[in-house]
């Protein structure tokens, strides 16, 4: 306690139960000149977990910074945020500027071809330099089956509204799956492609295996999956390269599996995320939607269970929710809806202008779009067909057959009508796009934030104290 008060800092004494640990804490305390606002935090969380698994045995595992402080040494982050990879608004151009802040820099690509995601990997690479890891996002399911004929007439029916309001007529184009060929192959998808429906493989999924030879080749130091993970095959020589290999939670059942099978930080997604679910396990209905988890329940259930670091994603667009998510126990935070207005942010202007407009509830999750669900800003196109419709192609086929109207509404001048336009519910805490925020900005700003939420809980705690000079608590 001298030693403390000559130097400034203040530390609670929670119970007396905890000697050995303050003991420790002081030692660092006395090695170190600056506490990380995310040590402080778990710090706090620690205390309190500890008091209360001594008064309830059956009480979850003890947290601690162990987990966070190997997520950051692995992946080489200054600051314990991670950019998600956004089809459509992403590139190398915006993972290197969340890069620029000390984040880690992801690609989105599951929804590029392989010379596209060749063409973006090299581009950051040269960017951030050869010893700088980067994430890439590959999807895993199952590869699509035949929609059957009543289902897609089904479908035709339900878009026969939508279709005349845009002038459409029944002679008009219907475009289908099997007209459109694979838009979104999974990882593993060619080599289960080629041996099952060889007449749907593009140009993009001719090669065997080439996703997984990608990353073999250009190795970028982390791999992130959705819809659970690759075969065990694979995903063995993913690993082979070196990478930490991520994957997508939205159960305590997923999350647990997901480290069962090789994983090794899972990201708890919560309901809160923009994007597609990546629910795996379960049932497939869509209407499964109504129990999913938020994020802020989800994610200290998860870290629970699992002993790998946990990445929270969902609801995060300010240095509220960041501290908020390391505070329950999340070793690192996945930013995506924050950036999406952002000088770097590839999505067209209606989206951004949708984005502006929003309010709090203007977001749901819909499966019309793509036939999985997904969380949009509602438009036209969900308020007619859905936003849950259950005779919605499964996914990927589904987006196919909203081009043709898609194509007459922007004709028209109604654009973002018939588009996906993906959103998380805490976007509208992200800047404008009115403000011209660069993506290094935003992140830099939301880290800052949340030091600067972390010295206002300390002041509400213990009025009368106040940080010191490098800020810490």
């Amino acid at each position: 306690r001298r030693h403390l008060k000559r130097s400034g800092r203040r530390l609670e004494m929670v119970s007396a139960n905890t000697r050995s640990l303050r003991r420790a804490v002081l030692h660092h305390f006395r090695r170190t000149a600056v506490t990380p606002p995310w040590v402080a935090a778990r710090l706090a969380v620690t205390l309190a977990r500890r008091r209360a698994s001594q008064q309830h045995p059956g009480a979850a595992r003890t947290m601690t910074t162990a987990t966070t402080q190997q997520l950051l040494t692995k992946l080489r982050l200054e600051i314990p945020i991670l950019g998600a990879p956004m089809a459509g608004a992403g590139d190398a151009t915006m993972a290197a500027a969340v890069a620029r802040a000390g984040a880690l820099a992801s690609l989105p690509c599951a929804a590029w071809s392989l010379e596209r995601a060749r063409h973006e990997m090299t581009a950051l690479r040269e960017a951030l330099g050869d010893d700088r890891p980067f994430n890439v996002n590959f999807f895993c399911h199952a590869p699509p089956e035949d929609v059957a004929a009543d289902r897609a007439d089904r479908w035709a029916t339900r878009l026969a509204t939508l279709r005349s309001a845009y002038g459409l007529g029944d002679d008009d184009e219907l475009t289908g799956w099997s007209d459109a060929g694979p838009k979104r192959g999974a990882f593993d998808d060619a080599a289960s492609l080629l041996c099952r429906r060889p007449a749907l493989v593009s140009s993009a999924l001719c090669d065997v295996g080439n996703r997984c030879r990608l990353v073999e080749e250009l190795r970028p130091g982390a791999v992130s999956f959705h819809f659970g993970l690759p075969e065990p095959a694979l995903l063995g020589r993913v690993k082979s390269t070196g990478a930490v290999v991520l994957a997508s939670a939205t159960t305590v059942r997923e999350a647990t599996w997901l480290e069962a099978n090789g994983a090794d930080v899972i990201i708890a997604q919560g309901s809160e995320a923009g994007g597609h679910r990546s629910n795996f396990l379960g049932p497939k209905d869509p209407s499964d939607v109504a129990s999913q988890i938020g994020t802020f329940a989800l994610v200290p259930m998860v870290v629970d269970a699992v002993s790998v670091p946990v990445v929270a994603a969902g609801g995060i667009s300010d240095g509220r929710g960041v501290l908020a998510a390391l505070a329950l126990g999340a070793d690192a935070v996945q930013v995506g809806s924050a950036y999406l207005r952002a000088t770097e942010s590839r999505i067209p202007a209606y989206h951004k202008a949708a984005l502006d407009a929003a309010e709090s509830d203007s977001t749901t999750l819909t499966n019309v779009f793509s036939g999985r669900p997904a969380r949009s800003v509602v438009n036209e196109a969900v308020r007619t067909l859905g936003p849950i419709n259950f005779d919605a192609p499964p996914f990927p086929t589904a987006p196919p057959y909203l081009t043709a109207i898609k194509k007459a509404a922007d004709a028209k001048g109604r654009l973002g009508e018939v588009s996906s336009l993906w959103s998380g519910q805490a976007a509208t805490l992200a800047p404008p796009t009115s403000d011209q925020r660069s993506v290094t900005d935003i992140t830099r700003a939301m880290w800052a934030d949340s030091r600067s939420v972390l010295e206002q809980l300390h002041a509400r705690a213990a009025p009368g104290r106040s940080p010191n000079e490098d800020g810490d608590v």
